[in-house]
């Protein structure tokens, strides 16, 4: 079974790649991570590349979805929505 895991981000970034480690720590196999930034105006954009780039071979699928505003959390839960594959859904926040 296929989980996703869902992370919000909204200039997080200094703690997106704490939370990508923890997921690693894991030991269920079945696992796509999916990141949605809510734009930030830190260095989360970058970040979320690099992490996308070293983990993309860990997990069944890693995903990065940029929104250009700032809408809110709701919104960038509902951006992710048709991006989510798995048959559970975990919020990471």
């Amino acid at each position: 079974m296929l989980v996703s895991i869902l992370l919000t981000n909204y200039n997080y970034g200094d703690y997106l790649e704490d939370a990508i480690k923890s997921l690693t720590k894991q030991n269920y196999p079945d696992m796509e991570v999916i990141i949605v930034d809510d734009g930030s105006h830190d260095n989360s954009k970058q970040v979320i590349r690099e992490l996308n780039y070293l983990y993309k071979d860990y997990f069944l699928r890693f995903e990065s979805i940029f929104i250009k505003e700032n809408q809110g959390k709701l919104h960038a839960l509902n951006v992710a929505i048709p991006y989510l594959k798995g048959e559970v859904t975990i919020i990471l926040d």
